[in-house]
C-alpha cells in the first residue's frame, strides 16, 4: 500500500497535526519512477494561490499583491529548485483596473496575465469569472499567457478545447510532469483541473466535474503512469468534498472560489485533503512534498502563509504592477476620473473586505443600502423600506 503522510501547519494556532492515509496499490503508478526497493526521496514544492483579482496589494499596500507572491516563489526556488506555482482560477476578472481603457480597449485582464507571466506562474485553470469577458478579449488573454493551462471539463461551444499561448496550442484535459532529484530518482506528477458551471456563456460548455475528474484520473494512472495526482479545482467547497469522496485516488485538491482560506479532510483518511487560500493573495498555501520511490510513500507538509507588509516585494514584478496601474489611471483620467483624488474623509473605517461583507453587515454595506434608498427617493418614487443587493457586488476587498 502507498502511504500519504499529511502534515498541516495551522496559521492561527501554530500547532502541527499529522495524518497518514493509505492510497490504492501503486502497481499502475510506477511509470514515472517506480519502487526500486531502496529509499530515494524526490522532493518538490507547490505554491498555491486562487481568486486573484488585483495585481497590487490591498489595505494601503499592507496585504497581498503579486510582487509579494513573487518574493515567496523566489524564496521557495532557492530552498528547492523543483518548485511549481499554481493558480486555481478567477484572475481575468473582475477588477476596477480591468475596466480602464488603454490603447482604445478595456484592459480586461491584460494587466493580470502580463504580471503573472513576469512572476513565473507555472499552471492555471479557469474560474467562473474568466468567462465574464467577451469571447474576443477572453481568447486574447489566453493567447498572451506564457504559463501552462489545464482544464478537464471546460471547452468551447463546439466542445473543442480552447487554445492558449503563442503559437496557440490546445489546452489539455490533463497534464503530467516529471520531477527528478539529483541522483536520478524520478516521480511523475499528474494534474487535472475542473471548474463549476456558474457562468454559462454561449461560447463555453461545461462537462460534469466529478465524472470528468474520475475519467481523467483513471487515464493518468493507467495511461500516463502518474504516481502523484493533483486536482486544481474551482468548485464550491461542497463540490470539492464530493470530489474527494468519489475520486479518492487524487492526492491533493488545490481549490478556490470561496475566497476564504480553509483546509478540509473528508471522511476517512484515504480521501484527499482540500486546500483553499484567501483571495487576492492575502495568503498562499505552500505544500512541500516528498515521494519515496523505494517505499512508494508520499509525505506532504502544508502551511498557510500570510503576505503582509513584512514580506518584501519582488522589484521586477513590483515594477510591472506600477506600470499597469499608471496605464490604468491614465485611462481613467481620459474618461474624466481622477483615481488618486480624495473625495471624502471619514473617521469610521468602512469595511469592504470580502470575508466580512459576505457574512455580515458593516458600515460600508449599510452606507450603500442607504444610498440606494436615497437615490430612489430622489427620483420621486418614495423612500423604500428595504435596500436589497448582492454582497458579491462589493469587489474592493479592502477597508476605506
Amino acid at each position: 500500500m502507498v502511504l500519504l503522510a499529511l502534515l498541516i501547519l495551522s496559521l492561527d494556532s501554530g500547532r502541527v497535526s499529522a495524518q497518514e492515509r493509505a492510497l490504492p496499490d501503486p502497481e499502475d503508478r510506477s511509470g514515472g519512477g517506480g519502487a526500486t526497493g531502496a529509499t530515494e526521496p524526490v522532493t518538490f514544492t507547490l505554491l498555491q494561490l486562487n481568486d486573484n483579482y488585483e495585481i497590487a496589494p490591498l489595505q494601503n499596500g499592507t496585504v497581498g499583491g503579486l510582487a509579494r507572491v513573487a518574493t515567496v516563489r523566489q524564496e521557495l526556488l532557492r530552498e528547492n529548485p523543483r518548485t511549481y506555482t499554481l493558480l486555481s482560477g478567477d484572475f481575468f476578472s473582475p477588477s476596477a483596473i480591468g475596466t480602464a481603457e488603454v490603447d482604445g480597449t478595456p484592459l480586461a485582464g491584460r494587466q493580470m496575465v502580463d504580471v503573472l507571466n513576469t512572476l513565473g506562474l507555472d499552471y492555471a485553470t479557469f474560474g467562473n469569472h474568466e468567462f465574464d469577458l467577451e469571447p474576443g478579449p477572453f481568447r486574447q488573454r489566453l493567447a498572451e499567457s506564457r504559463f501552462h493551462w489545464v482544464s478537464s471539463n471546460v471547452t468551447d461551444a463546439n466542445r473543442e478545447p480552447f487554445r492558449a499561448g503563442q503559437p496557440p496550442r490546445e489546452i489539455p484535459r490533463r497534464r503530467t510532469f516529471d520531477v527528478e532529484n539529483g541522483r536520478g530518482a524520478k516521480v511523475r506528477v499528474g494534474l487535472i483541473a475542473v471548474t463549476l458551471d456558474a457562468n454559462k456563456k454561449d461560447y463555453v460548455r461545461y462537462a460534469d466535474p466529478i465524472a470528468t475528474a474520475r475519467e481523467q484520473v483513471d487515464a493518468l494512472l493507467c495511461q500516463d503512469h502518474a504516481q502523484v495526482i493533483l486536482a486544481l479545482t474551482h468548485l464550491t467547497l461542497g463540490q470539492d468534498k464530493e470530489l474527494a469522496r468519489k475520486v479518492p485516488k487524487i492526492d491533493l485538491i488545490l481549490g478556490g472560489h470561496e475566497h476564504n482560506n480553509s483546509t478540509s479532510i473528508v471522511g476517512d483518511a484515504d480521501r484527499p485533503p482540500i486546500f483553499k487560500a484567501d483571495a487576492n493573495a492575502a495568503t498562499v498555501y505552500i505544500h512541500r512534498l516528498s515521494y519515496d520511490t523505494g517505499t512508494d510513500t508520499l509525505r506532504v507538509d502544508s502551511s498557510l502563509r500570510a503576505l503582509t507588509a513584512s514580506t518584501p516585494e519582488d522589484p521586477t514584478v513590483a515594477g510591472r504592477v506600477r506600470d499597469w496601474m499608471e496605464k490604468g489611471f491614465q485611462g481613467f483620467r481620459a474618461a474624466g476620473f481622477d483615481p488618486p483624488r480624495v473625495v471624502a474623509r471619514t473617521e469610521i473605517p468602512l469595511d469592504g473586505r470580502e470575508a466580512i461583507v459576505c457574512n455580515s453587515a458593516t458600515d460600508l454595506t449599510k452606507l450603500i443600502g442607504r444610498a440606494m434608498q436615497a437615490q430612489v427617493a430622489a427620483a420621486g418614487h418614495g423612500t423604500p423600506e428595504v435596500a436589497l443587493y448582492n454582497s458579491g457586488m462589493i469587489r474592493i476587498d479592502d477597508i476605506l
